[in-house]
């Protein structure tokens, strides 16, 4: 429930596989709060070129930091800072990110969060597409944009 009237709060498009009973304990509970994200000063360990960097901060925080292209310049209009154990998370936003007062707790964020669910469990993430071919599974990894399913369709 948001803390102020003027704030919008929905879920859409949520799959009835994840839809737990009320009485369920969270894996992680992020709050959510309007604030400007700065970017702590512990050094890059991971960066998609101009659109998100990872930091890990001394106290064993991870914080992943996402910019949008404004001009000949990037904003950070987002910010995740999860702890060691993947208990809790810290989303910050920017108030009014595209003119409305809305936290957007959709791509890339919720990506991020259940990257790192599966990964708490044991499970390997891969961006890859895969296809199967006389009687065999073939995968392709690689980043966005790298072709993959191009490949996987010719």
């Amino acid at each position: 429930m948001p803390a102020s009237g003027d704030v919008a709060f929905s879920v859409t498009g949520v799959r009835s596989s994840f839809i737990v009973d009320d009485d369920a304990r969270a894996s992680c509970v992020v709050n959510c709060e309007y604030g400007e994200p700065e970017p702590d000063r512990s050094p890059i360990v991971a960066e998609s070129s101009t659109l998100w960097e990872l930091r890990r901060r001394a106290s064993g925080e991870d914080e992943i930091t996402f910019y949008a292209p404004i001009g000949d310049e990037r904003v950070a209009w987002s910010q995740l800072v999860i702890d060691d154990r993947f208990r809790r998370a810290r989303l910050i936003q920017r108030y009014r990110w595209g003119g409305r007062p809305t936290l957007c707790v959709g791509y890339p964020v919720d990506e991020v969060l259940m990257c790192r669910l599966l990964m708490s469990e044991g499970v390997l993430v891969v961006h890859a597409a895969t296809v199967e071919y006389d009687g065999m599974a073939l995968m392709f990894a690689g980043h966005s944009g790298a072709g993959k399913s191009t490949i996987a369709a010719i």
